[in-house]
């Protein structure tokens, strides 16, 4: 006996012991021993192929073969060398018939090839669980019939509802949409979209409007300007835009009236424009007490000066002086003369006034209030009132 059951091969005399007991080698002996040698060696799978297995072999965890290829699979069937299972790559085994890859099973799914160059996969659902199963229809089905599902994976074959309706030309650009209850589509000129903007009316006819409608029974209606062009940017952050009858807060921003039709008010009277040298335009600092003198503080604020502060400066513009004439020139009421023609006139205190001039040094243009008559000499006669005008 070559082989017992389990596979493993048995000697039938053992040569050393038969010495060692005086046996002989005899013809039968030898045979039968050769016999089985010849038995063994006869049912082993040869590493050629030449011989075919008779029975089923259990082979043990971890066969494996060579990857092979389409055209030489690595496991194929007795007689077709080019039919059979290969691995292209690591993780997938493909199935290949004639040396053209019918599909596979790999980590995404499994993969069907077509005829030519067209492949799919099906996929499962990543997640853990009872996965779909779809019960295919037992027929074809007829031409124009969709696959249905009745939400339980099981398919059926099914007619497309029928309908009906018209499309009709349209002009590039310009959206379709219903004229009235009926199943005719059409095009509309005052709506259309090129380039990602979407225009709404017509430059020459039509006023564009969009109507956007509140989540109750509120609607709110964007119109453009009927005759001038313009382009309006919303804010790159999430904001609420001015309302004309709400209370807001402006943040940062600059009015200016130089435009047309532009005003801009205070407690309703309007400011046309800011007068002067300056831009500034001046407040109030502290408390104002009526019937006081008004001045300005250093930082350009108005203050409340009381009511002894003089209106102007001492000889200043503005100023009114008692002077007369240091000359015999005559000054008629509203002409000027330089402040180097004047002198001002002090009373001594006495009964009989005598004027004699001040110390104050006079500058600049002085304007006659009245016709000053000039002699050459200082005195009261030839005095009158002047007004320094620069």
């Amino acid at each position: 006996m070559a082989f017992n059951g389990s596979g493993t091969f048995n000697r039938i005399y053992n040569w050393v012991n038969d010495k060692n007991n005086n046996i002989d080698i005899t013809a039968s002996r030898m045979d039968g021993e050769d016999n089985g040698f010849a038995t063994g060696l006869s049912t082993c799978i040869t590493k050629d192929g030449q011989q075919t297995t008779t029975a089923l072999i259990p082979f043990a965890v971890g066969l494996s073969v060579n990857q092979g290829s389409a055209s030489t699979p690595a496991i194929s069937v007795a007689g077709d060398a080019t039919t059979g299972f290969y691995q292209p790559t690591g993780g997938q085994i493909f199935f290949a018939s004639l040396s053209n890859v019918i599909g596979g099973f790999m980590a995404s799914g499994i993969q069907l090839n077509g005829s030519l160059s067209g492949s799919c996969v099906i996929g499962v659902p990543a997640a853990a669980g009872t996965g779909t199963i779809f019960t295919l229809p037992a027929t074809n089905g007829t031409n124009g019939q969709l696959l249905q599902t009745n939400g339980s994976g099981v398919t059926s074959w099914v007619n497309v509802a029928s309908g009906s309706g018209t499309v009709n030309s349209g002009t590039s650009g310009q959206l379709a949409y219903y004229a009235s209850s009926t199943n005719a589509v059409s095009s509309n000129a005052q709506i259309s979209i090129s380039s990602g903007a979407l225009t709404l009316g017509t430059a020459t006819s039509t006023l564009g409007s969009l109507i956007l409608s509140g989540s109750t029974s509120g609607t709110t209606t964007l119109n453009p300007n009927v005759a001038a062009s313009g382009t309006l940017t919303l804010p790159a952050a999430t904001d609420t835009l001015i309302g004309k009858a709400t209370t807001d807060t402006l943040t940062n921003k600059t009015y200016d009236t130089a435009g047309t039709g532009n005003t801009f008010k205070i407690n309703g009277q309007g400011i046309s424009a800011v007068s002067g040298n300056t831009t500034k335009v001046a407040t109030v600092t502290g408390s104002l007490t009526s019937g006081h003198l008004a001045s300005f503080d250093g930082s350009g604020n108005i203050q409340d000066s009381g009511s002894a502060i003089p209106l102007m400066t001492p000889l200043g513009v503005g100023s009114i002086i008692w002077a007369a004439l240091v000359t015999s020139v005559t000054v008629t009421a509203g002409s000027t003369t330089s402040a180097a023609n004047l002198t001002c006139l002090v009373s001594s205190g006495i009964s009989s006034p005598v004027f004699v001039a001040t110390a104050d040094s006079l500058t600049g243009t002085w304007k006659a209030l009245q016709t000053v008559v000039g002699n050459g000499v200082i005195s009261n006669a030839q005095a009158g009132l002047w007004q320094r005008i620069s």
